[in-house]
């Protein structure tokens, strides 16, 4: 069994980090595939639960909600106007450029989430849930922000919108992470390792029992 040493991973030469003078304060990016379910019960529950949380307290903030087939209860967030629903946009990379942080609030379903490590390798600092961050090697406070119900989700929205030295603390180590863990020049290089070694070991002459 190999498939330890060939996690899911992101092209980081791709995920160039951001200037960080075309970020937009107070933006919150989400995004994900609408025909997955659980990437649906996840921008419900942050349209229209963590993010009125966080507008409390930060009334500028704002959402932008990306990706394909979204589904006319996700489409019905932008009845709030600091809200847009895109759908499918062309290069995700132009939206990671100038939003503040990634929201992933996933609360179901399995898998490494590759919109986490493609943000991480953006230089996008992220907030996420455990099962969200499922099979990535981060620690929260470190590398990401964990948060598992409404309120701290949009506590944690908030502290990095409002700490940039911070923020930017958060988006550096996970690039850094994405960088050594998580690009596929890496991965390759570690499966490669672990194919030599097992050939190494099946030509070894094997011992004669007694």
């Amino acid at each position: 069994p190999i498939s330890a040493a060939a996690p899911t991973g992101v092209d980081v030469s791709h995920f160039q980090p951001r200037d960080q003078q075309s970020v937009e304060p107070f933006s919150v990016l989400f995004v994900g595939y609408f025909r997955h379910p659980p990437n649906v019960d996840a921008v419900l529950q942050l349209g229209r639960t963590i993010f009125p949380r966080l507008k409390e307290q930060h009334p500028s903030a704002t959402l932008t909600i990306v990706g394909a087939h979204p589904p006319p209860d996700v489409r019905a967030l932008a009845a709030d106007s600091a809200i847009r629903v895109l759908g499918y946009v062309d290069d995700v990379r132009d939206y990671y450029r100038t939003h503040a942080v990634l929201a992933a609030p996933i609360r179901s379903g399995a898998g490494t989430r590759v919109k986490i490590l493609e943000a991480m390798a953006a230089g996008v600092p992220v907030v996420s849930t455990t099962i969200g961050a499922e099979g990535i090697h981060c620690q929260s406070g470190i590398d990401i922000l964990i948060a598992d119900d409404p309120e701290g989700f949009a506590r944690e929205l908030g502290t990095i919108l409002t700490s940039p030295a911070y923020a930017q603390s958060i988006a550096l180590a996970a690039r850094q992470l994405v960088s050594t863990r998580y690009d596929w020049d890496a991965i390759v290089g570690n499966l490669e390792q672990l194919y030599f070694e097992y050939l190494r070991e099946k030509r070894q002459p094997s011992r004669p029992t007694d």
